[in-house]
């Protein structure tokens, strides 16, 4: 239970000290200490509506009350250590960045500069004071605030901070003052935008530069409503499309193929998509920044490699685990407004895409991500970066080019060359080979070959063009990852990211066929990453 200002006194007075003093190492008498207490005597006076308690807290409470039972201590909403807590800074920062860098948490320095709340005051002609409060990476629209407000953007005017007690850099949803009106206002982007982040915490000024108090806004607002009523909110912040809140918020699901080593493989591929895309826009925070990644591996799928033989028993197990996670489907209540809360779901096995990606499209709470929706992305992306693809080749296993059983959409297949029964033969037999760890490149050449010469330009008739090969089937994807290269005239383009891809076009050799080789499960964790920061077009 969190102490306060009275309590800090007494337990100072016999030789202890409330969890948090401790924490921060404060010895007795330190001159942060009276205004630390005052924030812990604030949180501890908070009190939570019943709808936000648990049911069995709620549900204690309303018996309590109605047996006037004051036998047991009441447990405050606001806890410390859970709801809030306290941290020391390093020196004494005076910006949204500089407390951004210096604020640790989850055992990590450095913290999102939307997670900083920023907050300023005005004063208005009848000499109130006005507290907004916004994330940390936006700014005051100050014609909207002076419209909610009932005054011109020209009345609103600096506050005297002396007059609240506090020096700059030193505002916070805290302060309150009997002798002077105060109203705080709360940007409604602060807590319910569009890209607003299942994790809550934000961090603000508890009225000492040396220090920081992070707390969960979310309920904080919830009991300031109830408990004073003094809190109001607003669309009163300047909207940025250079500064998204950038999170992933959406949990992904794993669906093991063959063995356990693909789907953990695939797994380690998105986690690591998804962070290096943070790490591109300076937003990696550690394992925090990554969604809930599940991994579901069984030996009841271990049959996958062989579909067109175990077809309906695979599916089957797939609809099972699938109802399975549809039950985890997070509550609305708990995304942003708008925000998809459909689970991102996909299989690590090319053959169980083909065996029960149907099913999956059509199930609730599920949002089904397989390489038709991957290789179609790719493909949509070059196209944006002015990269022209001449012909798509699919290479895979008989399946892939049955129209009702393939995981590839029909607009896939209307668009890749086509291919007869004894070149499926011949793939069928590289894929085997595969299987051994050997990339045989110039096997795979000759079956390009087989398919080009078909084209009306031929094989000759292609240098200087680009080729899409959609490797369909995980085996190939070796080829990717080879360092082997193709047979002349082919030059392999080995990249993911469009933005690579484009960049290693412009370099390729003029008198080469150049492959763009795309890999569905890279294709997969790009596209995933995308949706669970909320970047797909």
């Amino acid at each position: 239970m969190a102490m306060g200002l009275k309590e800090t006194a007494a337990a100072n007075s016999e030789g202890s000290m409330p969890k948090w003093q401790k924490d921060l190492g404060l010895k007795a008498g330190h001159s942060a200490i009276p205004k630390l207490a005052a924030i812990s005597d604030f949180f501890a006076g908070l009190s939570l509506p019943l709808q936000a308690l648990p049911r069995a807290e709620a549900d204690e409470t309303v018996r309590r009350f109605r047996q006037r039972d004051d036998s047991q201590p009441h447990k405050p909403d606001f806890e410390y250590d859970k709801d809030y807590f306290f941290g020391r800074n390093e020196g004494e920062p005076d910006s949204v960045r500089l407390n951004a860098q210096a604020a640790w948490y989850e055992e990590r320095q450095g913290v999102e500069l939307w997670r900083i709340l920023k907050s300023v005051a005005f004063v208005t002609p009848n000499k109130n004071l006005v507290l907004v409060h916004l994330r940390g990476d936006r700014d005051v629209n100050k014609t909207a605030l002076a419209e909610m407000l009932g005054f011109q953007e020209t009345d609103l005017g600096q506050a005297n901070l002396e007059e609240l007690g506090v020096e700059y850099g030193t505002v916070s949803p805290f302060i309150r003052n009997a002798n002077v009106p105060i109203r705080h206002v709360f940007d409604r982007d602060l807590v319910d935008g569009k890209d607003y982040p299942r994790d809550d915490i934000v961090f603000a000024s508890p009225g000492d530069k040396r220090f920081y108090v992070g707390f969960d806004v979310r309920k904080y607002l919830k009991a300031e409503t109830q408990t004073s009523g003094v809190i109001e909110r607003a669309n009163i912040s300047l909207q940025s499309q250079d500064s998204p809140r950038i999170v992933a918020r959406r949990r992904i699901a794993i669906i093991g193929g063959d063995s356990s080593i693909d789907t953990s493989n695939l797994k380690s591929l998105v986690a690591t998509t998804i962070t290096d895309s943070l790490k591109e826009k300076e937003l990696y925070y550690g394992d925090r920044s990554l969604p809930d990644i599940d991994d579901i591996s069984t030996r009841r799928l271990s049959g996958s490699i062989n579909a067109a033989l175990h077809g309906p028993q695979l599916r089957s197990v797939a609809l099972e685990i699938a109802s399975e996670i549809q039950e985890k489907t997070p509550q609305e209540q708990f995304l942003p407004r708008g925000q998809d809360s459909r689970i991102i779901t996909t299989f690590s096995s090319m053959a169980m895409h083909t065996t029960a990606g149907k099913e999956l499209r059509k199930m609730e709470g599920i949002e089904y991500v397989g390489p038709q929706e991957a290789v179609n992305n790719e493909l949509l992306e070059l196209k944006k970066r002015g990269v022209d693809v001449t012909h798509t080749i699919l290479v895979g296993l008989s399946a892939a080019y049955d129209r009702n059983d393939s995981a590839f959409g029909e607009d896939i297949l209307d668009t890749t060359l086509p291919v007869d029964d004894g070149m499926k033969e011949r793939i069928k037999g590289l894929v085997q080979e595969c299987k051994t760890g050997n990339v045989n490149m110039q096997k795979f050449s000759q079956i390009l070959d087989g398919m080009l010469n078909k084209t009306n330009l031929g094989k000759n008739g292609l240098i200087g063009k680009n080729i899409a090969v959609i490797l369909g089937a995980s085996e190939l994807e070796n080829f990717a990852r080879s360092k082997h290269e193709p047979l002349k005239p082919y030059f392999a383009i080995r990249a993911s990211n469009p933005d690579a891809i484009a960049e290693a076009i412009s370099k390729a050799p003029d008198s080469t066929i150049r492959l763009i080789l795309i890999q569905p499960s890279r294709a997969l964790a790009e596209l995933i990453a995308q949706k669970t920061l909320g970047l797909e077009a």
